[in-house]
């Protein structure tokens, strides 16, 4: 049976710090004989932002295992959820809580940053926005900035991150060149107004 397991550790809000949750989710993805689904959540507490990572899987006890050494070396929580309504938790109380909240979301498809789906590998450098849709788990294009009668081409550029909202799973697209868009996360990232 499905389940979905998060951890969150204390970090900060840092692109370094979304970049090491990442590296820790998709190893342990790894590591349990790999994982169709990963995901990043931003955590947004009253003690400091930070972030959270988790994973679909069927073997929730080796899971469950590896999450809670992870998290509890950390300083961090775990958390599983599945189908039927099972919740499990463990480490420390706060960030248990934020993890349970984003196993949770995962499952749902409310919130969360995709870092790794089905498919994902087999994805070509340039197709239309309706076959993305209709060859990939992208069940949403959201434009920003294209409008909405357009037919533009999607340049990947090997490096798609999707989201969760709303149940869906979208891809958000700005405009590229010359009639095309690539997806709005781009693989260097850099903080909007760094420095200002």
């Amino acid at each position: 049976m499905d389940c979905w397991i998060a951890m969150c550790v204390p970090g900060g809000a840092s692109l370094a710090a979304l970049a090491e949750v990442e590296h820790r989710v998709l190893g342990l993805g790894e590591a349990l004989g790999g994982a169709p689904w990963v995901v990043t959540h931003q955590v947004r507490a009253a003690e400091g932002g930070h972030y959270a990572g988790s994973l679909q899987t069927q073997r929730g006890e080796q899971a469950v295992v590896q999450f809670a050494e992870l998290a509890d070396a950390s300083g961090g929580g775990w958390g599983l959820v599945d189908g039927t309504g099972l919740v499990r938790g463990g480490g420390e109380e706060t960030h248990m809580a934020h993890a349970l909240a984003s196993a949770i979301a995962h499952r749902d498809r409310t919130e969360g940053r995709v870092v790794r789906f089905p498919g994902q590998a087999d994805l070509p450098e340039q197709l239309s926005l309706e076959e993305l849709v209709e060859r990939t788990v992208v069940e949403d294009v959201v434009r920003v900035g294209v409008a909405e009668d357009a037919s533009p081409l999607l340049r990947t550029n090997g490096y798609v991150r999707l989201e969760l909202a709303d149940g869906r799973v979208r891809l958000p697209v700005i405009p590229w060149d010359d009639g095309e868009v690539c997806p709005f996360e781009q693989r260097d990232q850099h903080p909007c107004c760094d420095g200002h």
